[in-house]
């Protein structure tokens, strides 16, 4: 129902005109008895309705903006899990290849430390044998 429905379910209160005299400016009033001033029960119920209505509807865009809200937060959620996930997985990824790196560095040494312990050997023997022969050649000079 529109306002001047409304407006025209109220009951017609004579006007008076009044004049002011001390600025020559002339004004309509509108005269109400008691009774006439008190708004009829279907008038009360629109705007009861009305209050309800717009009650409603702020509840509704408040629950509306609310699911928005929550609908961002849970896919914010599941892209921050998503990335933790695969930040999780690049961690395994890099550690798996660290331990690699670690027991190859240490496979390399190792063999470095026989290449050398054999190098030693081979050249203590290498010694070795020049001394004997050194040795036999200065006995068979003295014999």
């Amino acid at each position: 129902m529109s306002t001047r429905e409304t407006r025209s379910r109220l009951p017609r209160v004579p006007t008076t005109t009044i004049t002011s005299k001390a600025n020559g400016t002339t004004s309509t009033a509108v005269k109400r008895k008691a009774k006439a001033a008190q708004l009829d029960p279907e008038v009360d119920q629109l705007i009861t309705r009305r209050k309800e209505k717009i009650e409603a509807f702020t509840a509704d865009m408040n629950k509306n903006s609310l699911e928005r809200r929550l609908q961002d937060a849970e896919n914010a959620k599941k892209v921050a899990e998503a990335e933790l996930s695969k930040l999780k997985s690049d961690k395994v990824k890099l550690e798996g290849d660290r331990r690699w790196l670690a027991q190859r560095e240490q496979e390399l040494l190792d063999e470095r430390e026989k290449e050398t312990e054999a190098f030693t050997r081979e050249k203590v023997r290498n010694l070795d044998n020049r001394t004997t022969l050194l040795e036999r050649a200065a006995e068979s000079d003295r014999s």
